[in-house]
């Protein structure tokens, strides 16, 4: 068994079967067994949602272990072997867009907590129709930040490398001329007559 698996079972019998905050699980590998320092914490958690041992609930600002980490058996006295979580590098892929976009608002809106941030992008992705993730890039914006490498990125995840960037000559889609995709479309003009 990998060490990235027996750590996800470790930290299902640490929470259980309820859907744990991000945090939860980056502090108990950081402070409560001393496992790693809290960065690296971090890229672990990341590293157990790439890999699909622990997956983001549907509303995105919480973690669920996945069904099979109840039949793992941990070894007694077992211990993470951090080499074989690749130490001093990213553990895995960056984590999901979202979860990006909610970290940088969390960061710009200091006094909300990352739940109550979730739960506004959410709201207002239902309200305009458009994607979680084109809701918060929208807030980012209103924040002052430049949102054009968001953009992109969110217009490579929805089109692929094929999308709108091939279109307007970009063969990479990351020229920061070019502009960035609409986050959702334009209402039809009305049409009006003129008599």
């Amino acid at each position: 068994m990998d060490d990235l698996t027996l750590l996800g079972a470790f930290l299902w019998q640490r929470v259980g079967r309820q859907p744990a905050p991000r945090k939860v699980l980056e502090d108990i590998l950081a402070f409560e067994v001393q496992w790693f320092r809290p960065s690296r914490a971090r890229e672990v958690v990341d590293a157990l949602v790439a890999s699909g041992i622990w997956q983001t609930s549907p509303d995105w600002d919480r973690l669920t272990a996945s069904p099979g980490l109840a039949d793992v058996a941990i070894p007694p006295g077992w211990r993470p072997v951090e080499t074989r979580l690749a130490p001093g590098a990213p553990a895995s892929p960056p984590p999901p867009l979202l979860d990006r976009l909610l970290t940088a608002l969390t960061e710009k809106e200091a006094g909300r907590t990352r739940e109550e941030i979730a739960s506004r992008i959410r709201e207002r992705a239902r309200t305009l129709s458009v994607s979680p993730e084109a809701a918060a890039i929208l807030r980012l914006q209103e924040l002052g930040e430049d949102t054009r490498s968001w953009r992109r990125e969110l217009a490579r995840q929805l089109f692929g490398e094929e999308g709108p960037a091939h279109a307007r000559g970009d063969p990479d889609g990351d020229r920061a001329s070019a502009p960035a995709p609409p986050l959702h479309p334009s209402p039809p003009a009305e049409p009006h007559d003129e008599a």
